[in-house]
């Protein structure tokens, strides 16, 4: 058939542009039309001048040293016990490398401690299962924590193992804000005596002491005891 004129460019127009419409894939086919390509919208974290979450100086805290408070004595670390006193206490200074990155877990302090030496309440009584001491830590004047250790049988700190050997450890770890620098454990002796082994032994006597608290290297001393 053969159309003439302005009519046939008329109706191949509308051809065309049928045929066209056809061909275009649906919405619902997920797809859309044109032949633009889609800039993808940035993230607003991605956005520029946005604020970006602070440089993580670090992760956790950790517990670096522990030294006894009380001096030294023939070169060695010692605490000075004064049995004639009502608070008869142990310090010993805490050094911790602090994290001050919001949410950093606290540092867990486990601790163990001995002397060698007998021990009984304060009433001159032997220890028994069950016995406990008070321990806590402090910094700047602030109680962070406080447990207590119990005694524990089988073995000491010292190598020796047995029925008639203990020690005594924290019945749970205490935590210690990761901000902190510097703190001191107080572990209280006032419900118990230390005795000589040796029956002749008057006045102000030595033995050997042993505090292991976190992660660290457990340290050996002396207690100076004075009276019994």
């Amino acid at each position: 058939m053969k159309i003439r004129g302005k009519r046939c460019e008329a109706l191949l127009a509308g051809v065309v542009l049928l045929t066209s419409a056809g061909c275009l894939p649906k919405k619902s086919d997920g797809f859309e039309g044109g032949s633009r390509v889609r800039t993808p919208r940035p993230s607003p974290t991605a956005m520029p001048g946005s604020a970006l979450p602070p440089e993580q100086k670090c992760k956790v805290a950790e517990l670096r040293g522990i030294q006894i408070a009380g001096g030294t004595s023939n070169g060695l670390q010692t605490a000075f016990v004064d049995q004639s006193q009502m608070s008869r206490k142990v310090l010993i200074d805490l050094s911790l490398g602090p994290c001050t990155t919001a949410g950093a877990p606290p540092v867990k302090l486990e601790t163990r401690f001995d002397i060698d030496a007998d021990w009984v309440t304060a009433s001159g009584e032997k220890l028994y299962d069950g016995f406990t001491l008070p321990y806590s830590v402090l910094s700047g004047g602030t109680n962070l924590g406080s447990g207590r250790l119990v005694l524990r049988r089988g073995q000491d700190l010292f190598g020796n193992a047995g029925e008639k050997y203990f020690m005594l450890a924290s019945d749970v770890a205490l935590g210690i804000p990761a901000a902190t620098e510097a703190a001191t454990l107080v572990i209280d002796l006032s419900s118990t005596k230390i005795k000589s082994r040796d029956p002749a032994v008057s006045g102000t006597f030595q033995v050997p002491l042993y505090v292991q608290a976190g992660a660290v290297q457990p340290i050996k001393g002396m207690v100076s005891v004075r009276g019994q």
